[in-house]
């Protein structure tokens, strides 16, 4: 017998492109054929790597982005790291997350797996990505060990917007004044400036 494995359903765009749609919005919820996640052993990783970014993406986009799957789902994150080109301020195709549980993170990643950026639409404006969506598990896992790493850690940049945040309490996407950033690391201003 073939096993079968859930992906998630692509929308079609109004322009004839079969990519994933609108970023801003979360995809269908999983068939009641996959099993649940609490059925399955959760794994002891909380932390994931999400690549393929599109590059213009700053962290606010992605903290409103993992809030709406986190409200839709029932998942909670703690912490969030974009790193960024700090010369050109676009990202590096990248990020971290830390969700509260091996479950939530495990879910996550069944999700958006393979997902299509497609039509992405920010403050500044939309534009189209061709990017698919990559998760893996990060080499640094759990929140106290992404402190540890991050927090006397100096970035050579003169925006705050650019540094790690935790967030204590985490977020769920449907609450969120609740949940204040809390920076990670330091601006190192004066390196900033010799290297532009």
């Amino acid at each position: 017998m073939r096993r079968q494995e859930w992906r998630p359903k692509m929308k079609d765009t109004d322009n004839g492109d079969a990519g994933g749609g609108d970023a801003s919005s979360p995809p269908s919820p999983l068939p009641s054929s996959m099993p649940r996640i609490e059925e399955l052993s959760p794994p002891s990783k909380t932390t994931v790597m999400i690549k393929n970014i599109p590059n213009q993406l700053r962290r606010d986009f992605l903290l409103d982005f993992l809030d709406s799957y986190c409200d839709t789902y029932s998942l909670e994150y703690d912490f969030l790291y974009v790193p960024m080109d700090f010369r050109t301020k676009n990202n590096l195709g990248y990020a971290f997350v830390n969700f509260t549980t091996g479950g939530a993170a495990l879910r996550f990643m069944q999700i958006l797996q393979n997902y299509r950026w497609s039509t992405v639409k920010t403050d500044e404006g939309s534009f189209l990505s061709k990017k698919i969506c990559n998760i893996t598990w990060a080499r640094i896992q759990g929140k106290e060990a992404l402190v540890e790493r991050f927090q006397n850690s100096r970035f050579a940049c003169d925006d705050l917007d650019f540094l790690p945040v935790m967030l204590d309490p985490p977020r769920n996407g449907s609450d969120l004044t609740s949940a204040p950033l809390h920076i990670l690391g330091r601006l190192n201003k004066r390196a900033f400036s010799k290297s532009c």
